[in-house]
């Protein structure tokens, strides 16, 4: 295959549309409708059958090995498909936290296409109407966190559609008491944490490993006429693996970390662990809690251990424990 295949959705969808009206297709043509070999593979598209099945409860009717397929009811299409209002009530609950945390511009393609669900819920039930639903999903029953300043989020948009198409960009980016430089990213993933994003990515000039950008210190985003990086050890569901929130200390290995926790912080803690590989166990007068992870010393490990105050002691490693012995000396100083 010379060419990538379209995303899933959107083969599904031509499918739908060269099946609908019930006149039988062969797997040939449907084949060649999505592009033939130089874009995807026969076994694809009868995998995409197979999930068409399976996700919209088709009725497929598939005779003499692929040679005559059609949909049994000349009516039905997966565009059609119908909404439990449970469903419904979900849907809005997501689009209305959504709005906290995207782009103005790029939360209206995600509202242009839940419109289009919407409607198509309308056409199929008269049990919902349309002021009720309006009221399902509203801020005194629920309140997701709302940031207060949306610097960097104009970003948003331009950043994942050149991941999508895996194009590079040209960003101005500027770190505090430094001077703005532009440089030539091939970005690979975006990423929330506590209402600030970052983009994760190889500078062209230093592609030996991934590097973090905050939204925030980009001032300009350009296409860039360089070829996209494409790296074969970057993963995305592992880059996070061992770093508690988004940076870590470029030139070291994760540590093992030692923590105690006292008092009202145990079951915090229990309740929302720090990292995903934390192990913790429970003293059995239940008054200390010891925790261990692997982690990345950074400043915000850091700020997080002085955040529980006196219900936490850090037991190892020493560097970790002379950082916040440090840190609390100077704090006492200013009192």
């Amino acid at each position: 295959m010379n060419k990538s295949p379209k995303p899933d959705l959107q083969r599904y969808f031509e499918i739908d549309a060269y099946l609908k009206g019930g006149k039988p297709r062969t797997l040939a043509e449907i084949h060649r409708k999505l592009g033939g070999d130089n874009v995807i593979s026969s076994n694809m598209v009868k995998n995409d059958i197979q999930r068409i099945i399976t996700l919209w409860s088709a009725d497929i009717i598939i005779e003499n090995r692929h040679r005559k397929i059609y949909y049994n009811d000349p009516n039905f299409s997966i565009k059609n498909f119908p909404i439990t209002e449970k469903e419904l009530i979900h849907l809005e609950l997501a689009t209305h936290t959504l709005q906290n945390l995207f782009s103005t511009k790029f939360i209206k393609r995600y509202n242009s296409a839940m419109s289009k669900i919407l409607k198509g819920f309308d056409r199929t039930s008269d049990t919902l109407e349309e002021n009720y639903r309006e009221e399902l999903v509203v801020t005194q029953f629920i309140q997701p966190e709302i940031s207060h300043s949306k610097k960097g989020y104009e970003w948003i948009e331009k950043i994942f559609d050149s991941i999508y198409n895996k194009t590079s960009i040209e960003i101005n980016y500027q770190k505090p008491n430094k001077d703005a430089e532009y440089k030539v990213i091939s970005p690979y993933l975006l990423k929330a944490f506590r209402n600030r994003w970052y983009l994760i990515g190889f500078d062209h000039t230093k592609k030996e490993k991934a590097r973090i950008y905050s939204l925030e210190r980009i001032s300009d985003i350009k296409e860039s006429d360089e070829i996209y990086y494409e790296s074969d050890t970057f993963d995305s569901n592992k880059f996070f693996e061992y770093i508690f929130g988004i940076f870590q200390d470029d030139d070291k290995e994760p540590i093992k970390l030692e923590l105690e926790f006292y008092n009202t912080a145990i079951q915090q803690v229990i309740d929302q662990p720090l990292m995903p590989n934390q192990k913790h166990q429970l003293s059995e007068d239940k008054k200390v809690l010891k925790v261990e992870m692997t982690v990345f010393n950074s400043g915000e490990l850091i700020r997080a251990i002085l955040g529980f105050g006196a219900s936490v002691k850090v037991i190892s490693p020493n560097e970790i424990v002379d950082i916040i012995k440090k840190r609390l000396e100077t704090a006492i100083k200013y009192y």
